[in-house]
């Protein structure tokens, strides 16, 4: 009897879960459920719609393969995030860097799965590996300040199939588009 009690209870708190997934989803208003700072002066804001907003002035710090932000996230912070992901259309993020930005620091965004990418004007460098095997990515505008991309910056991203490259570009790092 002991046995079936503890199984009920795994029901009852998995419909609970999945209740609460669904309550979740109905209600997307691009509301902010999750903020975290990336560097002294910069935070990226998730909304439930799923807009990952980078937002603050200067330099986005530039990070190793598995040390971003977001990868020291709280298991709390992961199910937010996880809720997310899993409503939205594409099972990938939109991402909006805005004005202020002037730099996607190393491996940013890496494996990040993004759908899209919006950068500002002001933005003058991506470093190495910024949107490396991001292979959901399908758009992406490079602003005309843009002046240089790192090493294989956007790697591996198999489903961006045309960029334009602006006039002011000065320096593309090795494989920085190779498939």
């Amino acid at each position: 009897m002991k046995h079936t009690n503890h199984k009920l209870w795994a029901l009852l708190l998995a419909l609970v879960a999945i209740a609460a997934l669904c309550a979740f989803s109905a209600t997307a208003t691009g509301e902010v459920v999750l903020s975290i700072p990336y560097g002294e002066n910069l935070i990226c804001t998730l909304t439930d719609d799923g807009v990952l907003t980078v937002s603050g002035e200067g330099a986005m710090m530039d990070c190793e393969k598995n040390d971003r932000p977001w990868d020291h996230m709280t298991g709390e912070q992961f199910q937010v995030v996880m809720s997310v992901l899993g409503n939205l259309e594409h099972q990938a993020f939109d991402v909006v860097v805005e004005e202020g930005v002037t730099l996607i620091g190393d491996y940013a965004f890496y494996e990040f799965p993004i759908h899209a990418v919006s950068l500002p004007d002001g933005l003058t460098s991506i470093g190495d590996y910024a949107f490396n095997r991001c292979d959901s990515l399908v758009s992406i505008n490079l602003p005309d300040g843009l002046s240089s991309i790192g090493d294989y910056a956007f790697y591996r991203c198999e489903s961006l199939a045309n960029i334009n490259l602006p006039e002011g570009l000065t320096s593309i790092g090795i494989h920085a588009f190779t498939d």
